[in-house]
């Protein structure tokens, strides 16, 4: 009967352990702790830390498949050593093993994507007398890079477009007026939209929808690849008919925690970008919808960052102030940007 019963990696993210990630540069800490049925004579446990990018796609008409592969960290560590040849009896119960590594600076943050992920693993193999018992466990950990973003992507950023759509003879525009509070995106924050939509055409609005897209590009023997989707989104679905409006106040549009930072620095066969959209759709058939669009930079808060006060949603839309975030009908004449 084998001895081994379970070998688990715990680590140690500090801060209460609500980080749930490391940065780079960052020391890992955790136990990996070995449970015992039965006394067991051991070598050697070793930890090893992994950290690869690797892409992959296929175009079958093509019939080409395009691979490549980074390696971003290879190390090992002793965490039990008996000397060369030599044995260590472990008893029967729990034995802990500290373990920890400093990450290099210089390397990206996790991704998975569709044709491509960077991933971080640490494995602990124990090597022993009875080459029948050997185990293996591995455990996958977070890496993020949060570099600092320049105050400049705090300001309130200002969105404007109009359409004009025909229907019936009839030809009138649809307009949106939209304000971002910042266009820094810092995962596991909101970013604040305020918002007016105007419906002077013949046609009905179905929906007003705001997404946060990434985008990513994977590259492999001199080609490219990219795949858009949406990571987070804020639907609208009341109905806008002709002479009506909607406005959007401190409506919060979520940041996803465990995103990469834009540009994925430091992987040389993928890339990482966020946009943020503003979709105004038309009800019935080919509907062309209203889209505003501007970057997003995903990163870290500017040395010193203080948290920004209410004063922004006051000076844009002075007859609504407060903290709450909302969405509203009104008549349309009250909103004439012409």
């Amino acid at each position: 009967m084998a001895n081994v019963e379970d070998l688990v990696i715990h680590f140690n993210y500090g801060e209460g352990n609500q980080k749930q990630f490391y940065l780079p540069g960052e020391t890992i800490h955790g136990t990996a702790v070995l449970h015992l049925r039965g006394s067991l004579r051991v070598h050697n446990i070793t930890m090893y830390i992994q950290g690869t990018g690797s892409v992959n796609w296929e175009v079958p008409k093509k019939k080409k498949t395009y691979i490549a592969k980074e390696i971003y960290v290879e190390s090992s560590k002793l965490l039990l050593d008996s000397g060369f040849g030599g044995t260590i009896n472990l008893g029967r119960g729990a034995h802990e093993f500290a373990f920890d590594y400093e990450l290099p600076n210089d390397i990206p943050s996790s991704f998975q994507g569709v044709y491509g992920s960077v991933i971080y693993l640490l494995k602990v193999v124990v090597e022993p007398e009875d080459e029948r018992q050997s185990t293996i466990s591995s455990e996958p950990f977070l890496v993020l890079r949060r570099p600092p973003l320049p105050e400049s992507l705090y300001k309130e950023t200002k969105l404007k477009k109009s359409k004009t759509f025909l229907n019936m003879c009839m030809a009138g525009d649809i307009k949106a007026d939209v304000k971002l509070n910042k266009v820094a995106g810092i995962p596991g924050e909101n970013l604040l939209v305020n918002a007016e939509v105007t419906n002077w055409s013949a046609r009905e609005i179905s929906l007003i929808q705001a997404t946060l897209v990434m985008t990513s590009t994977y590259y492999a023997r001199g080609s490219q690849i990219v795949f858009n989707q949406i990571i987070s989104k804020r639907n609208d679905t009341f109905d806008v008919p002709q002479l009506k409006g909607r406005r959007w106040r401190r409506v919060k549009m979520a940041v996803p925690p465990y995103i990469p930072d834009s540009g994925l620095e430091f992987c040389k066969i993928m890339d990482v970008d966020y946009t943020f959209q503003f979709r105004v759709v038309l009800g019935g058939k080919n509907g062309h919808d209203l889209i505003i669009e501007t970057p997003i930079t995903v990163g870290g808060h500017p040395v010193g960052y203080a948290p920004e006060s209410d004063a922004w949603s006051r000076l844009s839309f002075p007859l609504y102030a407060g903290n709450q975030s909302l969405t509203e009908s009104v008549d349309g004449d009250l909103f004439d940007l012409r």
